[in-house]
């Protein structure tokens, strides 16, 4: 073994967390959105044009929710952790977040 092997030991690179709200719903529905952009590609046909618009909302709308949800989880946790740490403890909620939080 040479000095090189030995400080500089061969690692695994790890896999990722990855996104907690990518799913197999997501999967299904971004292989579907896929397929529906290629059809109305090669036909160039208004109604498979149309179909694929259709998928591509529905499949933004189902990320979006899907995103928002775990945004408003995370920062509800993290402010309210933020707001227990700080020293604004005892005043009430509506002096402690912005007025568009809640």
């Amino acid at each position: 073994m040479s000095a090189y092997e030995k400080s500089c030991p061969l690692k695994k690179e790890g896999l990722g967390k990855g996104t907690p709200w990518w799913n197999r719903r997501f999967c299904l529905l971004q292989s579907g959105l896929r397929k529906f952009f290629n059809r109305g590609k090669n036909t160039k046909k208004t109604e498979d044009w149309e179909a694929y618009k259709e998928h591509r909302k529905e499949f933004k709308k189902e990320e979006t929710g899907n995103v928002e949800i775990l945004l408003q989880r995370y920062n509800v946790d993290y402010f309210g952790r933020k707001a227990e740490e700080s020293c604004l403890e005892g005043l009430p909620a509506s002096t402690r977040f912005p007025k568009d939080y809640f």
